[in-house]
């Protein structure tokens, strides 16, 4: 077993075929099959299955991949002991809400904005691909918002990927909207709802929401409710104290005072948490960033 074996199964899992994942590596697709074939022999079983449609892990495949992706960042900081300059720590941030993370992210980056040899990087993904990208090595700390219905099932899927599902805060589910919206004057806000659109990012778990609403309540808001989906918090916002529609969430102090907004509590829970996987659970900059951020998201709540 050598490194670049490691590298072609890392590419093949990426790229989803051998034909990309050479072209990635720059090497032959005979080369870089016969490359796994001779790993596979070696490991004792199949690390893909292959079909028409291209190429997956198996089950002893993900976790190879797994230990592969630890085992090749650890080389590379083998490679910088001669040279404790070279070496680059890594926070890789992965989340599925994002208004709870701007002062978190920012100060944190903040904190290290003169060290060299830190490697940070946030992106959005939604509740399934935030716990995955946590689970493959591919981000060190996650955050997901789920309702207590869905926690138990969201434990055992973390389970099964060794991935540690932490609480953060609980929180109260809020409709938020300009301050001189209807809503906030409506005595029956769930079945108002409907008339309005709803403003929502494109992976956001607001959809998770509306179920929870439903379920309580009864109000069919899945087929009535009409949706206006942005990418972007500032342009969401924006609409929203414009008065064209409403959001699922909780409204931050600065968010309410910025931009005019209000927001009524709804009768569903739903909880914060944090995601990592077991070799990152100590690791300084995780715990680093994970005390900024819940002390950033309890200041919400003030």
């Amino acid at each position: 077993m050598n490194i670049d074996q490691l590298k072609g199964v890392i590419a093949i899992d990426e790229e989803g075929s051998a034909s990309q994942a050479a072209k990635r590596l720059f090497i032959s697709q005979s080369t870089l099959s016969n490359s796994v074939a001779s790993l596979e022999r070696e490991v004792g079983f199949p690390i893909f299955e292959r079909s028409n449609r291209g190429m997956r892990l198996t089950a002893q495949g993900r976790r190879l991949v797994t230990y592969a992706r630890s085992i090749l960042n650890f080389s590379q900081d083998i490679l910088a002991i001669s040279d404790s300059a070279r070496k680059i720590c890594r926070f890789r941030l992965v989340s599925a809400r994002e208004e709870h993370l701007n002062k978190a992210f920012t100060a944190f980056c903040l904190a290290h904005k003169d060290d060299a040899r830190i490697d940070i990087s946030y992106a959005s993904a939604s509740v399934e691909h935030t716990i995955e990208m946590i689970y493959r090595n591919l981000a060190d700390y996650g955050i997901i918002c789920i309702d207590k219905p869905m926690q138990k099932q969201v434990e055992d899927h973390c389970k099964s990927r060794s991935v540690a599902l932490r609480p953060l805060i609980d929180m109260t589910l809020e409709v938020i909207c300009a301050a001189d919206h209807p809503l906030m004057s409506e005595d029956d806000l769930i079945h108002s709802l409907p008339a309005f659109p709803c403003i929502a990012p494109p992976d956001y778990a607001s959809h998770l929401f509306i179920e929870e609403v439903e379920r309580r309540t009864g109000v069919p808001l899945k087929d009535e409710c009409r949706r206006i989906i942005v990418a972007d918090r500032e342009t969401r916002l924006s609409l929203l104290s414009q008065g064209v529609g409403y959001m699922f969430g909780i409204l931050d102090k600065n968010a309410a005072d910025n931009w005019n907004l209000a927001s009524r509590e709804l009768d569903v829970r739903y909880g914060i948490y944090t995601l990592v996987s077991e070799d990152k659970k100590n690791d300084p900059l995780v715990l680093e960033f994970e005390q900024l951020h819940k002390t950033y998201t309890e200041q919400m709540q003030i």
